[in-house]
């Protein structure tokens, strides 16, 4: 595993609310094999069935998530 240190943007949505949150993560990163199984009544069924192509796995994960900023829609 590739020990690392990140300041990465994120985002969510709630309604007609989109919140953009900066943040820090520390974790230990590595590939892993992964296979995606989406049932028929969960609402995520639309985004498709493809499998993943990448998957990344983040053991020992600290993060630090600061104040949202909120916008809009």
């Amino acid at each position: 595993m590739w020990q690392q240190s990140l300041a990465l943007p994120s985002f969510s949505a709630n309604g007609s609310n989109l919140f953009l949150f900066e943040g820090e993560a520390e974790c230990r990163l590595g590939l892993v094999s992964a296979r995606l199984a989406v049932p028929a009544q969960s609402p995520l069924t639309n985004l498709g069935n493809s499998q993943p192509w990448l998957t990344i796995c983040a053991q020992s994960l600290h993060l630090v998530a600061y104040e949202p900023k909120i916008f809009v829609l």
